[in-house]
């Protein structure tokens, strides 16, 4: 029920193993401190250990893990998880 506040977060179709086009989601926490409220980072990429992701969008302040006040810096799909098992 939580939408971003800028682009979109992660669709079905996004959660697909293997994905040409690594994506995330970034807090707003992060988008705020470490990318200056720029709109324009939507569609640019990052790095996320070593691992290129392209920003798909800004979750909204609201949007938290399962700990209200604890949001991660990034959301990926699900498929990309191994990426980052290490």
């Amino acid at each position: 029920g939580v939408n971003a506040i800028a682009g979109r977060l992660i669709a079905p179709s996004d959660r697909r193993t293997g994905s040409a086009d690594p994506l995330a989601v970034v807090s707003y926490r992060f988008w705020k401190a470490r990318l200056g409220r720029d709109y324009r980072v939507l569609s640019q990429t990052v790095r996320l250990d070593g691992q290129p992701l392209r920003i798909i969008g800004v979750a909204a302040p609201e949007f938290f893990r399962d700990v209200v006040g604890e949001a991660p810096d990034f959301w990926v799909p699900r498929g990309m998880l191994p990426l980052f098992d290490r």
